[in-house]
């Protein structure tokens, strides 16, 4: 089964030999942007980092590989792969997913295979590629597996793991396709895309969401080719993120293996809870196998979107960094003057963020594969490189960024003849400052807030030439009345009760300390309070969740649903809990309010009977007719009323 990054190594082969061309493209494709530049660092003279530890993982199986890997609270990670393990009854090699659960120095806490131990199972050579820590304290992970129920094809693979590593369900799913980017949505529920083919030589990007129980609740594909059904074009998607209106932002490509009929792009694509899309910017270079393939919010809001296209024999990586309505506000690029680069993740960093992956140079069966990180600033522009040598590397997965400001890597490399799981840690790269510092101080002399609220806090370091330095990730923060306001490592304060206390941060033997008062209500903030829809439908039984929005005046947007109180307008009709959960109960018209403050917004909520499928109506007990009498009404207020 080939990875991401070996599937870009055998598409950048195939580049070469076609015709690259720019063509001019309407107006949701671009090729070029207002304000867009070119880096004038160099990326080709990268820095050696400096290795914490490096560790292989999976030795009791016969091979092991590492394609994803995630920070968790504990301050230790956890990372996926797939292993094969040889059955002692006929000493035949199976394939299975692999999660490994490791401390902070590297040490294994635990490890689980992922696999369907089925007598009649059809499902073989399974392979994980994600994994995220949720929001209940677990692991979400997703990969895929090959169907041979009839002509074999890949299908996708989610599993989820509790804190101890135990399987609490794992399930196969009947769209073709792998699992490449996993999220987690509001509802806890989740969503996931990845490469999609299928032996009709050609694929539509795919969209799956399932429950907190790994029931199939939605499936969405989408084409974004002219024609109908083209031969040899391939869509889909490589990385996802929940936007703050509870939506859906997918980044990924076209690509066309056949004919230039319908060239290369790449997608940016903003979709709404229910995988419908809202709007779609498509970046055309023929030949070029342009491709998105990272997305990551940025601190103000807006979306940072990576990824790499290659011209005249060269890669050339980009950023992009997009409003919430899709518009452009600027692109940088580099490019890479030898070998190629495959992007494996997009993060954050103290100054800017990072591309993390894979860079390849030779050609097949003679790749050279190295570590890669490229380092740029808030406004996109090239900073620093770092490129590591390992020793019989096979290939690299994602990457993530850690807490000290450095960087967590995985891939798989070769080790005394067998292939192995591998997980790296090096160090942030940080510079001495120009002074002694002199003292410590945070940059608001106090904070006020809300039951529920939560606002930044930002400290810095005082040095004895008079500048000062964000410190805020590496000085050590507490609550002196956690009951009252937490604070977490990133200096994000929020309140719990009503009362005052202090954050006290320490940092290099010095100490200061932050006043913060929480009250109860919140006064009228300036902004718009709305809910995700302004009429929501359900049957009776089930459930739907409504997510309710503040946009400040800035605006940005957030998810506002635990400071919020709903009510519902007829209780017989349906009910509502305090996350704003609605319940059908039955038939009829009703509505639901919210409170967020002072600020209202009612919508209308219409329950209605399940829907019963032609094939299954004589499996059903017979239902009276439906009358007038069965439905109760009530006009709801209408928003702004």
């Amino acid at each position: 089964m080939t990875t991401p990054f070996e599937r870009g190594e055998m598409r950048m082969s195939s580049l070469t030999k076609r015709f690259a061309a720019v063509m001019l493209c309407s107006a949701l494709s671009w090729t070029g942007w207002a304000g867009s530049s070119s880096a004038a660092a160099s990326p080709d003279q990268p820095l050696t980092p400096k290795v914490e530890w490096s560790s292989t993982y999976g030795h009791s199986f016969a091979r092991s590989t590492g394609n994803a890997v995630a920070a968790t609270s504990d301050g230790g990670y956890v990372a996926v792969g797939d292993i094969d393990e040889v059955r002692s009854s006929d000493s035949e090699a199976v394939q299975k997913g692999y999660v490994v659960k490791v401390d902070e120095n590297g040490n294994q806490q635990w490890e689980q295979t992922v696999w369907i131990d089925e007598e009649d199972s059809y499902v073989y050579d399974f392979s994980l590629k994600e994994v995220i820590p949720t929001q209940d304290g677990g692991y979400f992970v997703g990969g895929s597996a090959t169907d041979r129920s009839s002509r074999p094809h890949n299908v996708p693979v989610l599993a989820k793991l509790d804190d101890q590593g135990n399987l609490e369900w794992v399930n196969h799913y009947r769209v073709s396709g792998y699992v490449d980017s996993v999220v987690e949505t509001p509802d806890h529920g989740f969503v996931v895309t990845g490469y999609n083919i299928n032996p009709s030589a050609a694929a539509w990007a795919y969209l799956m969401k399932v429950d907190e129980h790994g029931n199939e609740v939605w499936i969405k594909q989408h084409h974004f080719s002219d024609v109908e059904y083209p031969m040899g074009d391939f869509q889909y998607f490589n990385d996802l993120l929940i936007t703050p209106d509870g939506g859906i932002l997918a980044v990924g490509q076209m690509e066309e293996f056949i004919s230039e009929q319908h060239p290369d792009a790449s997608l940016i694509v903003k979709l709404d809870s229910e995988g419908e899309i809202e709007w779609t910017r498509k970046q055309t270079l023929p030949g070029s196998g342009i491709s998105a393939n990272a997305v990551q919010l940025a601190p103000d809001g807006t979306y940072l979107v990576g990824g790499s296209k290659r011209l005249d024999d060269k890669m050339t990586v980009f950023v992009l960094n997009i409003a919430t309505n899709g518009e452009v506000l600027w692109e940088k690029s580099f490019t890479v003057d030898e070998g190629s680069f495959a992007l494996g993740e997009l993060a954050s960093t103290s100054d800017g963020f990072a591309l993390l992956g894979q860079y390849t140079t030779g050609n097949y069966p003679n790749y050279h594969r190295q570590f890669q990180v490229y380092q740029l600033d808030a406004a996109g522009e090239f900073t620093g490189s770092l490129r590591l040598e390992v020793p019989g590397l096979l290939g690299s997965g994602t990457g993530t960024m850690t807490d000290d400001g450095g960087f967590m890597l995985s891939g798989k490399v070769t080790e005394n003849n067998k292939q192995r799981m591998l997980l790296v840690k090096l160090s942030g790269q940080t510079e001495e400052p120009s002074a002694e510092v002199k003292e410590i101080r945070f940059a608001n002399p106090e904070l006020t807030l809300q039951i529920g609220e939560r606002k930044p806090s930002v400290v810095q370091a005082v040095y004895a030439d008079g500048n000062a330095a964000d410190i805020t990730g590496t000085a050590t923060l507490t609550s002196l009345n956690p009951e009252i306001a937490s604070v977490d490592p990133d200096g994000f304060v929020t309140g719990l009760s009503v009362g005052t206390t202090e954050i006290v941060a320490e940092f290099g033997g010095y100490t200061t300390t932050l006043p913060v008062t929480v009250s109860e209500t919140p006064g009228q903030t300036a902004g718009r309070f709305y809910l995700d829809s302004e009429d929501y439908s359900l049957e009776i039984d089930s459930e739907l969740d409504v997510l309710a929005l503040f946009t400040d005046d800035t605006g940005h947007t957030s998810i506002v649903n635990g400071e919020t109180r709903f009510t519902i307008g007829n209780p017989d009709i349906a009910q509502v809990d305090e996350r704003g959960y609605l319940i059908g109960i039955k038939p009829g018209l009703t509505s639901v309010t919210a409170t967020y403050g002072e600020h209202t917004f009612t919508a209308s909520v219409l329950v209605v009977k399940p829907y019963i499928p032609p094939g299954q109506l004589d499996q059903q007990p017979e239902q009276p007719p439906v009358t007038e009498s069965d439905i109760e009404s009530e006009a709801p207020e209408l928003p702004g009323q």
